[in-house]
């Protein structure tokens, strides 16, 4: 047996050899049949009984063929009590399965055979000189979560949890603690979740089969003394649930398990939990005794000439007790516990006392206060346990035993709340209801009632509250694992006299009966909860649809219903004045007040509210006409004025137009054309030729004609027709065209309040229907706007615009809203470059000629040249979209790559040619490389690299080459060999992965939505456990020839960012085809700088990461350290992300390990071994041989050698791993000859 902390040892001797082991052979005796199963049963009235789900079965076979044999499953559910199958009644079945079933001469195995949940028959068939013969065995499922092994850790230290026992857990680096966090480990077959509670915190952990059910729950507090611990034990429709008591020994004299106990009536109550104790026996105290145990610290010290203990545990010791004012002292039973040695740390001592020793009589109903000491022979000190209450109650007489609240109660229906103890209870809302419990009730109902309520500074008042009496029943609640009958009382406040805290006193059945009382804390402080509405709510809606106000404010915002909480006068509550008392409750809506009244739908709650009437009266209708004005932000306000407090709560809610205004109204209906036809557009003017979606010229001046929409007039037929329209519109200012342009000095603005023609599109040669402020001043210079009553739309024409005279485009941008500026907007851009020999340089941007990276992208658009040169680097000719909206803008832009520039100023020359001409120009890009996110270096593959001032080093075997990662798949293509790609270095964001945001182009729609996601999948699978060392740097080597693209050989020769916009025709890193990804053929070596400042003793827990996107995890590389240098050097086969990782954190199981915490650390740190769990690394698990294997390969970095689709075992499939061992390494250890199962074709994976 292997545990894991001895690996290392263990490991550095299996690297010199590992033998495969070999399990013997064991010959049981079978019986008559052609199955046997000699371990199974036959009789359904005595199947065997499992918890496991799936079992293996032995047996052996009579001369049946082995291809013959199959097995079917059937769940009994009734065997009808006899052994027959003829009467069984089956449930869920499964038949005719053959997997698994393997046959050696013949011995028969049946390998992970699935249960039902029951009883299970299980009949095998087969064929037996042609005729086919059948068994059957049966067995039971129990599938119900069951726990077992249960022991609390503490320091290392081990102690069995065993039922009805308290476990004294304890340590020496505890002591002196009054307090010290334990872990609670154990098995839980057939469960989920097991869930840990004590003192008022509770743990959850996940079990299953993977990790043989095993769970730790940690860190749990436990306080020095008596402990009462809950374990739940959960799967999916089945709970177990049970308690456990330990006792914290700290070192000091320690008492628990401390009892009254009536032993005529053989009752008892534990103190520690200051019980109210039923007996019949107050004045006969012979009848009452307290009982416990007791730790004493033992001091081992020379007396007499020889080492002896202190005390002597063969003796009884003095215990010494205060009861009120009594006192005294008295002996324990008996000697120590058990047999103690004279050199153990500590004694316990049992001890019992009987009442009348101390006091011939107690009092019913007084509060008793219990003190026990005991000397500390090691700090010469008396020490124990104060203030153990309790009070008696007498067995004839009910009395009040417990005052709980209902959290959440509204109505009686809410009776049925699980109560919590009032106690000491902040509460924030009103009803208040409480639940009174009253033992030794009588069985007939008793009667409570408020003696009186008292504040913090001790007034007491008998009125001033309102309070009844909601319910009454009896139930059985269990009280210290008994189960005990109470009266229960729901008492409900609607109303308190005090805000504060406040103590409220019960008495039972009228004056001189038995009284409680509870002291909690009524916190003012109003919270208003709208049913419906959030803060920063927006709601969608098309202000076209006659009802869609309506449907929003009755509908999705549910009239503004809403509900005031932690109010503690109701009363004060008043939605209109009344009775001569003022309205306190007020809502506003843009500090417009509309009214609002009780919500009918509870008319016992006068904190819930809504507006009053319906859509067609009341504040509901005025809220609809109020919110139609338009969209954008509305700020509702709610203010409560009480007679001595004052509330108010204010959010905002948003609405947004569905009917956003377009721009064209019709497809291509923005475009520019000669002068020289005047207020007669012509589209495709030939003196203004489209280029994707660039107009060219080469005149000075042009006039542009568009169509937009933002509104729909009913029907104009003449000027009062027009008139009237537009009398109904009642913010004309809101509805603007707005047009900015490169050679404007200002925007342009239009709006409704400007002149408009009405025309007829139908009848061109008719006059104009109208003109609609048809005043001069209210013409806007330059441009006329028109709508269309065919087609309902506008139209504009902008004459006379002058064109850009240095050769530079003139861009326009054209802007329609319909409700404002800070409404919805539409927006069209228009670009016209008058070049006379065109061409347009749209890579670089002029914002992006200062670069962190020695490369440049180059884009030119020359719509007539027939080769672009730059720099010496011939452009490839390619579509380009220029604003990444998925559309070709350019149809001739050549691109070229240009790399190799100098630190400083870069003028790269291009050269543009057709048959006829030829034009030159230089782009000046200026490189100033800085070792900081975005910085990019591009260079030719060779032996060696050296880049980021040395912080990258990677170097390659002569003759290294690239091809493809999956060369070894039978088919065409695979096996290419791929020669001249220059490799990309990339320091890369460490949050995203980022290493080009691509600043200022315009980003695709939903872009950012694509980083967020693959940058939350990039940062947040890179382990908690480790912090990023070095930068996060990016290499790649471009991409494979595309199958896909048949005879066409276009690899691509270049390293490109991670990040690809979705329309530029190359996958993003995480998207990359397995057909097109490269490797090396021959594996290199990469070496990272890291942290300098890191310190020398670290290297041990220094590594390397690779994220693998496909997983997606970081995969830890290890890597060998060279602490003088600061570098750590890994194998090298694939490209992407790399960085260096230094181990924050490890698990409290390897840093509490007595010896092996640094080898562990390291071995976790290199990635050769995986942590268990999440809250452990399993430093007590067994190493299987899967494990092992994978561990070897790890330590070795031997070179992963495997392929899918021939594996050498059987057990080990591609598809699964475990945190502990994974098919490729299996896989290469057995390739390697490191391993050999120990049966044909078998890993036995899972052996220890």
């Amino acid at each position: 047996m292997l545990k894991r902390y001895g690996i290392l040892f263990l490991l550095l001797t299996l690297v010199i050899q590992f033998l495969p082991a070999y399990n013997s052979s064991s010959v049981e005796a079978a019986a008559a049949g052609y199955f046997t199963f000699p371990s199974e049963s036959s009789d359904s009235t005595q199947p065997r009984v499992t918890t496991d789900g799936r079992v293996t079965l032995t047996g052996s076979v009579s001369n049946i063929g082995a291809s013959s044999i199959s097995y079917s499953i059937y769940q009994i559910v009734n065997n009808g009590g006899t052994s027959s199958p003829t009467d069984d009644q089956i449930g869920s079945k499964k038949e005719g399965v053959t997997g698994g079933i393997y046959l050696n001469g013949y011995t028969l195995t049946v390998s992970n055979l699935e249960l039902f949940s029951g009883l299970n028959r299980i009949t095998f068939k087969g064929l037996y000189n042609g005729a086919e013969v059948t068994n059957s065995i049966y067995i039971t499922y129990h599938d119900g979560p069951v726990f077992y092994n249960l022991a609390a850790k503490l320091n290392g230290q081990s102690f069995d949890m065993n039922e009805n026992v308290t476990t004294v857990v304890h340590s020496s680096a505890t002591n002196g603690r009054t307090s010290a966090d334990i872990a609670i480990t154990g098995n839980a077959p057939n469960a989920s979740k097991v869930t840990v509670s004590v003192n008022g915190s509770s743990r959850s952990y996940s079990v299953s089969s993977t990790n043989n059910y095993q769970f730790t729950l940690s860190p749990l507090t436990v306080k020095k003394g008596k402990n009462q611990v809950e374990i739940t034990v959960t799967n999916n429709n089945q709970s177990i649930v049970t308690t456990r008591d330990i006792a914290f020994y700290n070192g000091e004299v320690t008492f628990y398990d401390v009892n009254i106990n009536d032993t005529q009536n053989n009752t008892s109550a534990a103190l520690e939990k200051s019980p109210n104790f039923s007996t019949g026996n107050a004045g006969s105290t012979s009848n009452l005794s307290f009982t416990g145990t007791v730790i004493v610290p033992n001091n081992y010290q020379m007396d007499g000439g020889s080492m002896k203990p202190h005390p002597d545990p063969g003796t009884p010791i003095t215990v010494t007790y205060q009861l009120d004012a009594l006192s005294g002292t008295f002996q324990t039973n008996s000697a120590a516990n058990g047999s103690p040695a004279d050199t153990d740390a500590f004694f316990i001592y049992d001890f019992t006392r009987t009442v009348n020793n101390i006091t011939s009589a107690l009092t019913y109903d007084h509060r008793y206060s219990l003190d026990l000491k005991a000397f500390n022979e090691v700090t010469k000190n008396t020490e124990g346990v104060n203030g153990l209450a309790f009070t008696l109650k007498d067995s004839n007489q009910p009395y009040i035993d417990q005052i709980n609240y209902l959290p959440g109660y509204k109505t009686l229906s809410d009776a049925t709340i699980a109560s919590q103890p009032l106690e000491g209870q902040n509460i924030y809302d009103s009803p208040l209801a409480m639940e009174v419990l009253i033992g030794n009730s009588s069985g007939s109902p008793s009667t409570i009632a408020v003696t009186g309520i008292k504040n913090a500074s001790g007034t007491t008042v008998t009125t001033g509250y309102t309070g009844t009496e909601a319910k009454s029943e009896f139930i059985t609640k269990s009280v210290d694992g008994v189960n005990r009958i109470f009266e229960r009382k729901i008492y409900v406040f609607t109303k308190l006299p005090f805000e504060g805290t406040q103590t409220v006193t019960f008495q039972l059945n009228g004056s001189g009966g038995s009284t409680g009382s509870v002291t909690f804390n009524m916190l003012f402080g109003p919270f208003l909860q709208y049913t419906s509405v959030y803060d920063g709510m927006s709601i969608n809606f098309d202000s076209t649809n006659a009802s869609a106000m309506s449907d929003i404010v009755t509908g999705t915002l549910s009239s503004f219903k809403a509900k005031l909480s932690n109010l503690n006068d109701t009363s004060e509550i008043r939605y209109a004045a009344a009775s001569g008392q003022p309205q306190t409750m007020f809502f506003y809506i843009n500090n417009t007040q509309f009214a609002i009244e009780q919500d009918t739908a509870y008319p016992s709650d006068p904190t819930r509210f809504k507006l009053t009437g319906d859509i067609n009266t009341g504040a509901v209708k005025d809220a609809i006409d109020f919110l139609k004005a338009g969209g954008g932000e509305y700020k509702l306000r709610f203010v409560y004025k009480g007679s001595k407090n004052t509330y108010e709560n204010t959010i905002s809610i948003y609405l947004n137009q569905l009917n956003i205004p377009v721009i064209p109204a019709q497809s291509d209906t923005v475009y520019p054309y000669s002068t020289d036809f005047g207020s007669k557009p012509l589209a495709n003017d030939p003196n203004f030729p489209k280029s994707g979606s660039v107009f060219t010229t080469k005149e000075p001046k042009m006039n542009i004609y568009g169509t937009f929409d933002f509104l729909d007039f009913g029907t104009i037929t003449d000027q009062s027709s027009a008139d009237a329209e537009w009398g109904k519109i009642t913010n004309p200012a809101d509805y603007i065209l707005k047009i900015e342009g490169t050679t404007l000095k200002t925007p342009i603005v239009w709006t409704l309040n400007n002149q408009l023609k009405i025309i007829d599109s139908s009848n061109p040669a008719a006059p104009d229907i109208a003109l609609v402020n048809p005043e001069p001043v209210k013409k806007v210079e330059k441009l006329t706007v028109m709508y269309d009553v065919k087609t309902q739309t506008f139209s504009f024409i902008l004459d006379n615009q002058d064109l850009s005279t240095d050769g530079s485009s003139s861009v326009y941008n054209f802007y329609v809203y319909n409700n404002g500026e800070a409404g919805a907007r539409a927006g069209y851009r228009l670009e016209v470059d008058p070049t006379a020999l065109p061409y347009k340089v749209l890579r670089p941007l002029t914002s992006k000629r200062i670069v962190n990276q020695n490369y440049a992208e180059i884009v030119i658009d020359a719509p007539n040249a027939t080769s672009v040169v730059v720099n010496k680097v011939v452009a490839e000719k390619t579509d380009f979209d220029a604003d990444n909206d998925g559309v070709i803008d350019y149809r001739t832009a050549y691109k070229a790559v240009v790399s190799g520039l100098k630190a400083g100023e870069n003028k790269l020359k291009f050269t543009i040619q057709n048959a006829n001409d030829s034009t030159s120009d230089t782009i000046t890009v200026t490189y100033a490389p800085t070792n900081i996110p975005g910085a990019a270096y591009m260079e030719p593959m060779k032996n060696a690299h050296k880049v980021f001032d040395s912080s990258v080093q990677l170097s390659f075997p002569k003759g290294t080459t690239l091809i493809r990662k999956d060369y070894n798949v039978p088919q065409e293509l695979k096996n290419q060999v791929f020669t001249g790609h220059q490799l990309l270095f990339g320091i890369a964001n460490p949050e995203d992965g980022v290493v080009d945001r691509h600043e200022f182009e315009a980003q695709p729609a939903n872009f950012d939505l694509i980083l967020a996601s693959l940058g939350n999948m990039f940062s947040g699978t890179f382990s908690d456990h480790f912090s990023k060392a070095s930068n996060v740097f990016w290499i790649d080597a471009g991409l494979a020839d595309n199958p896909a693209t048949g005879t066409v050989n276009d690899p691509l020769k270049y390293g490109i960012d991670p990040y690809q916009f979705p329309a530029s025709g190359v996958p993003s890193y995480a998207d990359r085809p397995e057909d097109r990804e490269m490797i090396v053929s021959k594996r290199g070596t990469l070496t990272l700088s890291y942290d300098p400042k890191i310190v020398d003793g670290n290297g041990t827990i220094i590594t390397v990461f690779r994220f693998d996107p496909k997983k997606p995890e970081w995969v830890n590389a290890g890597g060998i350290v060279d602490t003088k240098k600061n570098t750590v050097t890994v194998p090298f086969s694939e490209f992407g992300y790399y960085v260096v990782g230094q181990l924050k954190y490890s698990y409290t199981d390897i840093t509490s390990h007595p010896y092996a915490r640094n080898y562990l650390e390291a071995l976790y740190a290199k990635g050769i071994m995986n942590a268990a769990g999440a809250d452990e690394f399993g430093a007590n698990l067994y190493i299987n041989r899967g494990e092992f294997a994978t561990m070897i390969v790890k330590a070795l970095q031997t070179p992963l050698n495997y392929n899918t689709g021939t594996p050498q075992f059987d057990d080990v499939t591609s598809n699964v791993s475990t945190p502990f061992w994974d098919f490729k390494y299996i896989e290469t250890a057995a390739r390697d000859g490191f391993i050999r199962g120990l049966r044909p074709a078998s890993s036995n994976r899972t052996k220890i």
